[in-house]
């Protein structure tokens, strides 16, 4: 027996329990389909996004430019990082547009562009540490 026949029976199996308004497994599917690709590109700029957030020292240059724009050498200073890994990392944050890049004369300058995200961060850091 086939792994999608065996998927179909237990879904059949719950349609007949009543705990389903769909009346067959063909409109069960349906419905679950519209479900999925409703969700999917929503939950795939969500995942690129908690990627790029997931990493300690983008998160720390986020919370470092919640104080104030630094540029380039200070994050550098901040972090104990070379420039290179600066660069990489503010490009990933760039690429999500929680930052800006401003040229003051030869210096580019770090600047938060949603502030907003640091009290997300704070509520999920909340719910973590509390549970609520």
């Amino acid at each position: 027996m086939s792994k999608i026949s065996t998927l179909d029976e237990r879904m059949d199996k719950f349609l007949d329990k009543g705990s389903c308004q769909c009346k067959s497994l063909k409109d069960h599917k349906k419905e679950l389909d519209f479900a999925r690709d409703i969700m999917t590109d929503d939950i795939d700029i969500l995942a690129s996004t908690l990627k790029i957030l997931g990493d300690e020292k983008r998160l720390s240059i986020l919370y470092l430019l919640k104080e104030k724009p630094y540029c380039f050498c200070e994050l550098e200073y901040a972090l104990k990082l070379s420039q290179p890994t600066v660069t990489h990392h503010l490009k990933k944050l760039k690429s999500i547009d929680l930052i800006k890049l401003e040229k003051d004369g030869r210096w580019t300058i770090s600047v938060l562009d949603k502030p907003k995200i640091i009290n997300y961060l704070d509520s999920i850091l909340g719910l973590i540490k509390n549970g609520s």
